[in-house]
């Protein structure tokens, strides 16, 4: 119909249009992260504590970067990302 994504998209990230190889990289390692945060929890925990959390165990993110090691603000924007991609991707997180 010759319409761009950007015509049709609504959402800033549209869940109809994740799913690359990255997306799912990212979406992976949260969850895996958040599992295993979970599993040492008795009570639900909001994302800014799950960055804490990876901040505090100096976490390497899928590029192997450690994350919020150089610029929190950025690598927070990162997690939430990745957890809604997550979450988008039936992977949990959150």
């Amino acid at each position: 119909m010759g319409l761009k994504r950007g015509d049709i998209a609504v959402l800033s990230l549209d869940p109809y249009f994740v799913g690359s190889e990255k997306d799912y990289d990212e979406a992976q390692w949260a969850a895996r992260n958040w599992d295993q945060m979970m599993q040492q929890r008795r009570k639900p925990i909001h994302l800014r504590g799950f960055h804490y959390y990876l901040q505090s165990r100096r976490t390497p993110k899928p590029d192997d970067t450690i994350y919020a090691d150089q610029d929190p603000a950025k690598d927070w924007q990162f997690l939430l990302r990745a957890a809604q991609v997550a979450r988008y991707l039936a992977l949990r997180v959150g």
